[in-house]
């Protein structure tokens, strides 16, 4: 007997972590292959590691801000591809480096691929101002601060942001984490 996997958990294109439960003509029992299965999936729980999810993510959101910064700054267009790439490097990072399974590796991917994003905005419009009064672009983010940040990103916003933003939150979530498909094991 096949059980059936929970696909509410994360989107249907997310990576997928298989779990195999033996198929006839040995067949335990239904209770006995359930037994197993959440065996297997505990084991993959076991496996997940929050805080290395965490350090991946943050530097791949750290990368991908250095790099919408400058493509950004070097094409003069903030470009939807260069939110995807975000996105799915975030993801990723977070997944392989936390092997997680749970929604809230998903959620950690979004999170930090939101603040790469910003980051990256905030890093072009910095450099773009440096570059305009002919300052050093190190001294010109030396003056970075909150206040300053809020009143670029209010001075310099578009409704595009928040569509490439949400691009880079959708893929960063889907790719962040890997749902369980439950399938017959062949003998």
């Amino acid at each position: 007997m096949t059980e059936t996997p929970d696909t509410s958990a994360a989107p249907e294109t997310a990576p997928e972590t298989t779990v195999e439960t033996p198929a006839a003509p040995h067949v335990p029992s239904s209770k006995q292959t359930a037994l197993q299965t959440e065996r297997q999936i505990e084991n993959l729980r076991q496996q997940q590691s929050f805080g290395a999810a965490l350090s991946a993510g943050t530097a791949a959101a750290l990368a991908g801000a250095a790099l919408w910064g400058a493509v950004t700054v070097v094409t003069h267009y903030e470009l939807g591809l260069t939110a995807i790439v975000v996105g799915v490097m975030v993801g990723l990072a977070v997944r392989k480096a936390g092997r997680g399974i749970e929604k809230k590796f998903g959620v950690l991917a979004a999170v930090l691929a939101l603040i790469g994003s910003v980051a990256g905005k905030l890093l072009s419009v910095n450099v773009a101002i440096a570059q305009h009064y002919g300052t050093p672009i190190p001294q010109a983010l030396m003056h970075m601060d909150l206040q300053r940040s809020i009143d670029l990103l209010t001075r310099t916003y578009r409704p595009m942001d928040l569509l490439f933003y949400a691009i880079a939150v959708y893929e960063a979530y889907k790719y962040g984490y890997g749902r369980l498909v439950v399938r017959k094991k062949k003998v």
